[in-house]
Formats: C-alpha cells, structure tokens, sequence
C-alpha cells in the first residue's frame, strides 16, 4: 500500500528542531487507520517527554481500544492505558492523583493515553463545577477538600495541555 507508507512518512517527519509536523489527514473507511496508521502515528508521539495520547470516537472506544491495545503490545512490547473519567461518578482526591499519577508515568515509559473527546470534556467541565461548587461553601473542610479536587483536576488538565501530543481516529 504506497499510499499508507507516504501517510505514514507524512505522521512521523520531524522539522530541524526534531519535533513532530502537526497534520491533518484524511483516509476512507477500510484504509488502515485504526490498525496501522494511527497507533504508528502514536509511538511516534511516545518520545518520553510528550503525553502520547489517542483520542478514539465514542461509538467504537471499546473495540478501537482492545486493538490498539494489541498492537502496542505486539509491535513495541508497549502499554496503553484508558482515560475514562464521566462528572456522574464520584471522584475524590485520592482517584484524581491517581489518574494524574497514571497519565505523569506514561511519559517516561513512552505509554500512549486512550481516550475519547467527551472523557476530556468531562474532566474540563468537573474542574469548573468543582470551583463553582466551592466558592458557594463557607470557609471549612467540605470547601477545602473541593478546592484540592479542583487543583488535582487543574493540575490533570495542564498536563495535558502543555505535554499532550494526541491523534485522532
């Protein structure tokens, strides 16, 4: 397939400075984006000091998921790891610095983040309601404890957007 190796030479050309083009393609279904374009296009982003990150559309998360967990695994003996996050569910501090934990070490061990727009919309929209929440309590515990929630949300959401290198499938 000539036409996936030139996509492919496209995603991973580095400018002088060694940092990946930024690019937008487009390919019709049945091309080999989800199995081979795009977790290629992800390592590459993986370099160990950028948040790798692959934002994969709802309706097939699951299915995309498992295969590009496979084919980390197989072609770079490498892990990816699920970002799910939904504002229905409660999440108390100790689950946010886990998640902030999860996504800090994928960078070193050049791991790539799964996740789709509405898990990142969430976490947005969590940190502004979790402020909002906050500054309607009275000065005490209930407040503090929202406000250091809010600040480990703060701390996910600029992780991700000063080291964050996504594709998108």
């Amino acid at each position: 397939r000539p036409l996936l190796v030139d996509m492919l030479k496209v995603l991973t050309t580095t400018d002088a400075k060694g940092h990946l083009q930024r690019v937008i393609l487009q390919a019709i279904m049945g091309f080999g984006k989800s199995k081979g374009i795009g977790p290629i296009s992800a390592q590459s982003k993986a370099d160990g000091s950028d948040l790798c990150m692959m934002v994969l559309a709802d309706a097939l998360f699951e299915t995309n998921l498992s295969d590009l967990q496979k084919t980390q695994r197989d072609l770079f003996n490498k892990n990816v790891r699920a970002l799910r996050f939904s504002r229905h569910q409660a999440h108390d501090l100790a689950y946010l610095r886990t998640l902030r934990t999860m996504l800090e070490e994928a960078i070193p061990y050049r791991e790539v983040i799964a996740t789709r727009p509405r898990d990142l919309l969430c976490l947005k929209l969590s940190h502004w309601e979790l402020r909002k929440a906050a500054s309607l309590l009275p000065s005490g515990k209930e407040q503090e404890a929202l406000l250091a929630s809010a600040e480990e949300l703060r701390a996910i959401l600029s992780l991700i957007r000063q080291t964050g290198r996504a594709t998108f499938d």
